[in-house]
């Protein structure tokens, strides 16, 4: 059993100000390759074939300083999102397919839309979930492209509004922090806290699933709520987030500013053991990776670490979109309305 509790200690311990944890960092201990013993911390990636599959994918993306990628599992058919040109040779777009995907892309004359597909491996985690296979894969940049320096994830469905490279311009002009995501589209005036992004999830399985997955999701979901009640993470703080983009600022220094004396950390080391965390319970709870995001921030005390994109009105939309879809992104068209234009 995955020792959760063993990995957020781990994480704590180097993502604190310096004396605020009973633990010494360890960094080390986030490149075990054994989660089987008791007390191990797991960011996944375990296997002797992972890892090969993982080195192959480092040494090919060695030169991308600027990484949008995305994930497409379960024999989807359907069309990629064109991503404006690139206007740099170091600047990669990345599509990772499972065989099914590439098989039906192949036979339907899909357009890749500019994206470099590669194979995932095999065999596949998961392979009875493609949802918590491309969930994970979502949050696990840190290992996928340790060399760039921005990272953008992108739902494949979606379409970018301008290029990748005025993307990391426009978010480096906003902030310095180096953990970047889009506030939800029902705010300001919908549901904010952590516990309404539970029943946003248990609607969403309820829409999309039946059967055996759907009384799976539904347990798994259950089951994290009152985890995450009994450990006191519902207390209407603000954590409903739209994970259809997440962006990472690799460049530069961050530290803790809530005590006396401060540890200063690479924003790449801020990231790694986030994303370990919220890895870890994706894999042991919901795949619905919403429902953890802000509860791993939390544990770890980086909310001063993460910035929100607001949302904003799409003037790329007519009116009737508008009035219906009130909020969208300055950076991509929602999946919906794809079709549409979506200039700058």
């Amino acid at each position: 059993m995955l020792d959760r509790l063993a990995t957020i200690r781990a994480a704590k311990a180097c993502v604190s100000p310096v004396g605020a944890s009973a633990l010494p960092c360890d960094a080390s201990r986030m490149r075990a390759t054994d989660r089987a013993g008791a007390g191990a911390v797991y960011c996944g990636f375990t296997s002797s074939a992972a890892r090969e599959w993982l080195a192959r994918l480092r040494l090919a993306t060695a030169h991308c300083a600027l990484v949008a990628y995305t994930i497409v599992v379960g024999g989807y058919d359907g069309g990629l999102g064109p991503v404006p040109r690139c206007l740099q040779r170091s600047t990669c777009h990345i599509a990772f397919v499972d065989a099914p995907s590439r098989a039906a892309m192949a036979a339907g004359g899909t357009r890749t839309g500019g994206w470099a597909l590669y194979d995932l491996p095999t065999p596949l985690p998961f392979p009875d979930s493609p949802q918590r296979l491309a969930h994970t894969f979502k949050i696990a940049a840190s290992w996928l492209f340790p060399a760039a320096k921005f990272v953008i994830y992108l739902d494949g469905k979606i379409q970018l509004r301008k290029a990748s490279e005025l993307i990391a311009r426009d978010v480096r002009n906003r902030t310095h922090l180096p953990y970047v995501v889009m506030e939800h589209p029902s705010q300001p005036n919908g549901p904010l806290a952590v516990e309404d992004e539970f029943e946003a999830s248990q609607k969403r399985v309820n829409q999309t699933e039946v059967g055996a997955m759907h009384a799976r999701d539904t347990a798994d979901i259950a089951a994290q709520r009152a985890l995450y009640a009994s450990e006191g993470a519902f207390n209407r703080m603000f954590g409903m987030l739209d994970a259809q983009m997440l962006l990472q600022n690799r460049v530069g220094e961050v530290g803790s500013t809530d005590a006396a004396v401060v540890r200063r950390l690479h924003a790449p080391d801020v990231i790694r053991w986030l994303e370990c965390v919220w890895f870890n319970e994706v894999v042991l709870f919901s795949h619905r990776e919403q429902n953890s995001f802000w509860y791993a921030v939390d544990e770890l005390g980086l909310r001063r670490q993460v910035y929100v994109v607001p949302t904003k009105s799409n003037r790329a939309m007519d009116r009737w979109t508008r009035r219906n879809i009130k909020q969208t992104s300055d950076f991509y068209v929602p999946s919906r309305w794809r079709h549409m234009n979506a200039g700058p």
